[in-house]
């Protein structure tokens, strides 16, 4: 289960719940959730830039931008992605 806490929204994950509705997109669901991880340590100065993110989670510039923008859509449209609506 994945909890992230923010000031408008709390992420919460569940694989046993998300496949008994399959309305849910996981992976798009656990790409916000990543997002917020990422954007965390920004916001707390622990990393200077997104490229530091990316060695440390091994993982490219490119994709790590397109992920880390999820960040900045509507919470509105967050919720209903999580609740598969």
């Amino acid at each position: 289960m994945l909890f992230i806490h923010n000031k408008n929204m709390k992420f919460e994950f569940d694989k046993k719940k998300s496949a008994a509705n399959k309305d849910k997109n996981e992976k798009l669901i656990s790409a916000f959730a990543k997002a917020y991880q990422w954007h965390l340590p920004l916001k707390k100065e622990k990393f200077t830039s997104l490229a530091e993110i990316c060695k440390k989670e091994k993982v490219g510039l490119t994709y790590a931008s397109r992920v880390y923008r999820l960040n900045f859509v509507a919470p509105q449209i967050v919720e209903a992605i999580i609740n598969g609506t």
